[in-house]
């Protein structure tokens, strides 16, 4: 498996932050694995981005664990669409 790449922010980190807080906000209304995705990314980028504190990327990085459980949709009888 490649690994993915993560959104870049290099003048401004904390816009991967601020894309995370907005994805979130906004799977509350329609509960969309793709927004859940995406919100994953922007987590992971805060995690992996060495100017935010080491609280704040661990913190990133346990929420990146949750929102990826949401990244799956279950249909009717059980199965999971991806």
């Amino acid at each position: 498996m490649a690994h993915e790449a993560l959104p870049d922010y290099p003048d401004q980190p904390e816009l991967a932050l601020v894309a995370a807080l907005t994805l979130i906000s906004r799977y509350s209304c329609c509960q969309s694995p793709t927004l859940a995705d995406a919100a994953v990314s922007q987590l992971r980028a805060v995690a992996e981005d060495e100017r935010f504190s080491d609280e704040l990327r661990q913190c990133a990085s346990q929420l990146a664990g949750f929102w990826k459980q949401r990244t799956v949709k279950m249909v009717p009888g059980g199965n999971v669409l991806h």
